[in-house]
């Protein structure tokens, strides 16, 4: 959330050390969101906390928009100098307050950017995190790789990365398991809009026309299509890392985490840079095993009168604890993120638990 705060607005929120209303915004209405979860959908308090929340984002970045941010890094100072720009040729000077319909439209933007990119890259960084614990020749190859990048003290990254950030370029295998964990655990999938005359073609070959319809583009069906892909339901980091004429090599268009074309994601290369930073930070300091079995006891223990009463009646012993043998399996929040928000029990190596 800091990165992309600085990203969009050249503010620093300074979350990792405080509140901020940016992030609370964002978290709360994340929470209160879905698509078809009719616990959600059908609260009557979801409404008045979105509509409230919104407001609350919509002063925040009409804010920063009047503040005129002049960062170069800044979308917010980007858009403006470009409103500004076109307004040069009618003669407007700068002084004028920011036009209604522009600032509306940026405030939109800004707001998918600041969904977009925070919820997602979280969520990943989790499915990481998870896959790797269960791969420890992969966490091996993963601290061999940093340790022959940035030295054997992983207190040195961060101040070898502010003097040369090409560094990142040096550590394909990293790269290759954020981009494996994509390929499991896309974080959403795609919509599109049917348009006149393009239809799509079925398996049997017959032509769907998707005049007047929406199209949804299933990633995580894609990704592991065994018809396409080779050990699709393989964790394999070397995938990335074959020549084009190796088994095991991506076939083209069949990777769509960030989709592909002119609707391709805008913030894919500093998402892929975030996550590659926090793994080259932590794989070396912190060793991480889920706990799903302390979590479900922790459950057990603090269920309310209700629960235990169902549970002697049967009720709840089919909720599902595992979708194809994975307990940290993919739930709708927005985005996805892991089962029960991934319970989980860190270790500073060399050092006690977290």
């Amino acid at each position: 959330m800091a990165d992309i705060g600085d990203f969009h607005s050249d503010s620093d929120i300074n979350y990792q050390l405080s509140e901020h209303i940016l992030p609370n915004a964002v978290n709360t209405i994340t929470r209160w969101h879905s698509f078809w979860d009719i616990r959600v959908l059908m609260n009557p308090l979801r409404p008045i906390i979105q509509r409230y929340y919104g407001k609350v984002l919509q002063r925040y970045i009409r804010k920063e928009l009047n503040a005129r941010t002049k960062g170069p890094s800044s979308a917010i100072s980007l858009a403006i100098d470009a409103f500004f720009q076109e307004k040069k040729n009618e003669e407007v000077s700068e002084t004028m307050e920011l036009d209604e319909d522009f600032a509306a439209i940026v405030s939109h933007q800004i707001r998918l950017f600041l969904f977009a990119g925070t919820d997602t890259t979280s969520s990943t960084l989790a499915f990481v995190y998870h896959l790797i614990s269960k791969h420890p020749e992969v966490v091996s190859r993963l601290r061999e790789e940093h340790n022959q990048v940035f030295g054997p003290d992983p207190s040195s990254v961060s101040g070898l990365l502010k003097a040369k950030p090409t560094l990142l370029n040096q550590c394909p295998y990293t790269l290759a398991v954020i981009k494996e964990t994509l390929r499991i655990y896309p974080p959403a999938t795609n919509l599109r809009q049917g348009t006149t005359g393009v239809s799509l073609p079925a398996l049997n070959g017959q032509l769907l026309p998707t005049e007047g319809l929406f199209i949804i583009i299933n990633h995580q069906a894609i990704h592991q299509n065994p018809r396409i892909w080779k050990q699709a339901n393989e964790f394999l980091p070397e995938r990335w890392l074959v020549p084009s004429d190796h088994d095991l090599y991506p076939p083209a268009g069949a990777y769509r985490p960030f989709d592909i074309g002119s609707r391709a994601c805008i913030g894919q290369t500093l998402s892929l840079i975030e996550m590659r930073i926090a793994l080259v930070m932590t794989c070396r300091t912190f060793d991480l095993r889920p706990a799903y079995g302390e979590w479900d006891r922790i459950r057990a223990r603090d269920a309310g009168w209700w629960r235990r009463i169902g549970g002697m009646m049967g009720f709840g012993r089919g909720e599902m604890k595992e979708v194809r043998g994975d307990r940290a399996y993919q739930t709708e929040k927005a985005g996805t993120h892991p089962s029960d928000g991934y319970p989980c029990r860190v270790s500073v190596l060399g050092g006690g638990g977290l």
